[in-house]
């Protein structure tokens, strides 16, 4: 009996059970009549509104429900005071009452005719409250409930970011009575709490009950306990005045076990009676199974199975924070296991009793979370107390369920409460030693689960992969190949999203217009419309809603052939598609839209689990086909790719009329190849076509020449949300799928960035998300008699194995070899005028050596360990270390002209690692002077050789963040920076300004030495 006693041990909370209860007299629902009134001045407590008749005026409201439901209560944070009058029948023969809420956001106050009854923080938790001598029968009772929902800014020392939250910092912060307000009866002996554990064989079923007499004296009295199609059993219970606590075992002669494929529920009831009368009862469904990891595989009653799980966000349409009607959860978990998944992911909050409820009958695996959003805040130790009562609150509610099989504590850190994830696993293990925890899904601060009865924390692999769809051949690859061997594998999500049906979103709204979430969704289909007539995109769909259909074809092919990598890798052992259903701003990413209505990625899941699946990614069958005649020219090219193009047939020429240039931010250090491009450029003014192939930089030499109008390059890989490529009907695409969204035969050259604030006519784009247009992936730039074409296509990396990049190359040189219809007379560049622009550019830029990664973790010692770079008191720019990833060389990267170092491009890679960049100053003379910074995440600093900085942030980067004062000296100063990532982007920017910290200082030198040097 050692784990029933674990379960003992724990102190209770005044929570209502999952388990049924029986009580002599009925309560009696308090759901209509409720009034509220919004207090923006947070002066009714000094007002004394919580008396009767003292409340001001106010409006009906609806309970259960939320004020933003009504237009007043839209985008209110702050306090509100809810009333009803209600009256208790004169044969209601209760001895004593207590108050029940199902659920109020977030901080509640409870007055009964005046007199205080109590105060409940949390959001999600139900709660009661006594009623004692307060309760009138026979005559009128007024129940005030002051609620504070905090915002942004802290009212009464709490505000949202502190607070356990779901997503209310993303989605919508709603207040208000979300749950069911009841009377309850207090039984004279009562049962609190029932507790169950079954036994894997299936043979027996350890039961505690606890209670409270409220009887004036001892009394012997009967417990009766009894599981599905077993004889009760009776126990003799001698009560005292107070709680009691009782321990047995039921016997089963041999329970079939509960699985996914057969949900086998058992009821356990437990009644106190005297003699014949039953005083109170509960019951509670249970399952015989048993859930664990052994040789680093789940397993459930000891077979291996693999987790097909879908995530669950906390979010409903209209509602927010409960499902909007009876049967929404039934369908939702119908339509789950109906596409062959066996876990949901209840996300970052305490799922809704109808979904475990469900679960358990239709079955279904379930990891449920508390709820804990990112939190932060001065308290951690304020923050660790609400969040250890989100646990309790979650596991006393629903560890008798067998669906229910790991609590997952943390969600990418969840903020600050990283730093106490330990203590928080540990405080769940105490009061649930039969699952398993895990201690942070997506391993940002590491991953760790906890075994049933075990305390100590395990290494397992977590990760939260967001890849393109259509799916590359690397990130087939990378699925295929994710995780460690020997341990526990789990992508506890990844995801890609699909366009939604915008207008159909709207319309599900009806008439309420006025609610927050309706709103948004009429704001995006605004601007998507308003996108798609500006960017003539009928010319590409034809209509909006063929538009949204091709982005759910490109979701469900993504999806799908994530998901077949990962089920054919033996390292892996589970994943979590992110995710089920539209959520607020995070549209477009589920399964079915934001009312329930499926997509055709939910198709490609059902068919994908029930062994029929999509036809795997094929390499294209297409056929290069012959250049034209006509010869081209080529800029920048090395000689495997010319060599190549030869193969291919091109006929190579200098002058040329069609120039295909190869050239990326090296122009800076080559002078001759940017006069190569002048020339270029004069040229197409002349009448050439110049197709700049490899993406120019926004920031680099092209515009800040002139040659190019400024522009922005915008990552545009899509992730869950999604980021959807497409083809025009243009004659680059012959041959080729278009007028449609890029799918599988595009999957090698889809680019990886977007052109935005060009205007020219676009042959490829980028559609968003939310279904607007974010920019041009090929554009044709009108240039004299001539014409640009800028390419964001990956066609240099993809010629060698993918033959529809050859076929793209031979598409474009054959339509600019055709007569350009001229849009502007003939003229030549300033050429002297564009090389002086340049040169003065150049002097802004800042060369850094640059080396990573180096290790780190999620107690992020990487910023505190001193490596190589610091220890070394002239390390050599020319020799190789060894870092986290084995050998390593220092690398020249060259900042923006604003000063922006961009490790991720530097390395090619997100890493929680640390990373050194170092450079040399050269001045002409000594001068105070103030170094300005920027980093993401932290920052340390070493000037001259002494650490001088350091700042643990964890934020993205942008000028000036931090500013250091320091000296100059005459000649060379030397800085290294050393910067760590928690996670996401990783760079620093970095300025050297005048002593009053305003302007840039002029004749400075920016570069490494090529020799030894001093660092750290």
């Amino acid at each position: 009996m050692a784990v029933l006693e674990a379960v003992l041990c724990c102190a209770a909370i005044v929570v209502p059970r999952p388990a049924v209860a029986f009580a002599a007299t009925k309560s009696i629902p308090l759901d209509t009549g409720w009034t509220i009134v919004f207090d923006k001045e947070n002066r009714g407590r000094e007002l004394e509104w919580h008396i009767p008749g003292k409340l001001p005026a106010s409006k009906p409201i609806r309970v259960p429900g939320i004020w933003e439901a009504m237009p007043e209560g839209v985008g209110y944070d702050g306090v509100a005071w809810y009333s009803v009058r209600f009256r208790i029948p004169a044969n209601w023969n209760a001895v004593a009452a207590r108050l029940h809420f199902g659920q109020v956001n977030y901080l509640a106050t409870v007055w009964l005719n005046g007199q205080l009854l109590g105060e409940h923080e949390g959001g999600y938790l139900p709660f009661d409250v006594e009623c004692g001598s307060a309760l009138k029968i026979g005559s009128p009772n007024t129940l005030v409930v002051r609620v504070l929902d905090p915002g942004k800014t802290p009212i009464d020392g709490l505000d949202v970011f502190a607070t356990p939250n779901a997503k209310e910092t993303w989605y919508v912060n709603w207040g208000g009575l979300a749950g069911a307000v009841e009377l309850r009866p207090i039984p004279a002996v009562e049962i609190t709490d029932l507790v169950v554990v079954t036994d894997r064989a299936g043979r027996s079923a350890d039961v505690t009950v606890r209670g409270t007499s409220h009887l004036a004296t001892e009394q012997r009295l009967d417990l009766r306990a009894s599981i599905t199609d077993q004889s009760p059993r009776t126990i003799d219970l001698a009560t005292s005045p107070g709680p009691f606590e009782r321990t047995f075992r039921l016997t089963v002669a041999e329970a079939k076990p509960w699985t996914p494929e057969t949900p086998n529920l058992f009821r356990v009831r437990v009644e106190v009676a005297d003699g014949q009368r039953t005083l109170d009862a509960r019951e509670t469904d249970v399952g015989f199974r048993e859930f664990v990891v052994k040789d680093g595989d789940f397993q459930l009653n000891g077979k291996k199975v693999f987790l097909r799980g879908v995530l669950y966000q906390p979010y409903y349409p209209e509602t927010l924070a409960q499902p909007p009607n009876s049967g929404w959860v039934q369908r939702e978990v119908t339509r789950m296991k109906d596409a062959g998944f066996n876990l949901v992911r209840a996300h970052v909050r305490l799922a809704p009793r109808e979904l475990i409820d469900e679960c358990n009958r239709q079955g279904l695996l379930v990891m449920e979370e508390p709820t804990c959003g990112w939190l932060h805040g001065p308290d951690i130790a304020a923050i660790e107390t609400r969040v250890k009562r989100e646990i309790e609150g979650m596991i006393r509610r629903d560890r008798n369920d067998p669906c229910v099989v790991i609590w997952g504590i943390l969600n990418e850190m969840s903020d600050q409460v990283w730093r106490v994830k330990e203590s928080l696993c540990r405080y769940a293990r105490s009061l649930d030693p039969t699952r398993l925890v895990f201690d942070d899904s997506g391993g940002w601060s590491g991953a760790h689960y906890y075994a049933p009865d075990s305390d100590q924390p395990v290494s397992y692999f977590d990760d939260h992969p967001y890849r393109r769809s259509p799916l590359s051949g690397e990130d087939e690859t990378f699925f295929r190949t994710i995780g460690e061997s020997g341990k526990l594998g789990f992508v506890s999500e990844f995801g890609f999203g699909g366009l939604t049906d915008l207008r159909l979103a709207v319309g599900g709204f009806g008439d309420r217009t006025f609610l927050d979430d309706a709103q948004l969704y009429a704001n995006y289909l605004e601007r998507a419309r308003k996108d798609f007539d500006a960017h003539h995109l009928d010319r590409v769909f034809l209509s909006m809603e063929r538009m949204w259909a091709d982005g759910q074809r490109i979701q469900a092919e993504g999806a799908h052939d994530m998901a077949a990598a990962m089920l054919a890798n033996p390292k892996l052992d589970g994943y979590v598609f992110t995710q089920w259903q539209d959520a607020y701003s995070e549209c477009s990413a589920g399964l079915v839209d934001v009312f329930g209505a499926p997509k055709a990625a939910l198709e490609a899941f059902r068919d994908l689990h029930s062994g029929t699946p999509l036809p795997a990614a094929p390499t294209p069958a297409i056929a290069p086909g012959r250049p034209p005649a006509t010869p081209v020219q080529l800029l920048g090219a090395d000689d495997r790719l010319r060599s190549r193009l030869e193969s291919l047939g091109f006929k190579i020429a200098p002058e040329a009329a069609v120039i295909l240039a190869f050239s990326g931010p090296d122009l800076w250090d080559d002078e001759p190849a940017f006069l190569a491009m002048l020339s270029a450029f004069q040229r197409a003014r002349r009448g050439a076509t110049l197709a700049i192939l490899d993406a120019p930089d926004a920031d680099g030499p092209l515009v800040a020449s002139g040659l190019l109008p400024p522009f922005k390059r915008t990552r545009a890989v899509g992730d869950f949300i999604g980021f959807f490529h497409f083809a025009a009907d243009h004659p680059l695409f012959d041959g080729l799928a278009k007028s449609c969204f890029m799918g599988r035969a595009y999957r090698n050259v889809i680019p990886d960035e977007t052109f935005e604030g060009l205007d020219g006519e676009t042959l490829a784009g980028t559609i968003g998300g939310h279904s607007e247009f974010l920019g041009s992936d090929v554009i044709v730039l009108p240039c004299g008699a001539g014409r640009i074409v800028l390419s964001q296509l990956r066609l240099r990396r993809a010629l060698d194995r993918d033959p529809l990049a050859a076929r793209l190359l031979v598409n474009l040189v054959r339509w600019a070899s055709t007569p350009n219809p001229a849009t502007s007379n003939a003229e030549r560049f300033d050429g002297d005028e564009t090389l002086a622009r340049y040169r003065k550019a150049k002097e802004k830029l800042q060369r850094w050596a640059f080396l990573a990664p180096f290790p780190s973790d999620e107690a992020r010692s990487g910023l505190d360990q001193p490596f190589i770079p610091e220890t070394d008191a002239a390390f050599d720019l020319g020799k190789e270390w060894v870092g986290a990833g084995g050998p390593m060389k220092w690398r020249i990267i060259t900042s923006t002209p604003d000063g922006e170092l961009d490790f991720v491009r530097a390395l090619g890679v997100r890493e929680r690692k640390v990373g050194y960049a170092f450079t040399t100053i050269t001045s002409p003379e000594a001068r105070d002077v103030t170094l300005a910074l920027g980093s993401d995440d932290g920052i340390v600093v070493f000037w001259n050789g002494k650490r001088i900085h350091e700042n643990r942030a964890m934020r993205a980067a942008a000028a000036r963040q931090d500013v250091v004062k320091v000296h100059l000296e005459k000649g060379r100063n030397s800085i290294l920076v050393k910067i760590d990532n928690v996670f996401g982007e990783w760079g620093f920017f970095f300025e050297v300004l005048d002593a009053d910290g305003k302007e840039c200082v002029p004749g400075l030198r920016v570069t490494p030495d090529s020799t030894k040097t001093s660092g750290g």
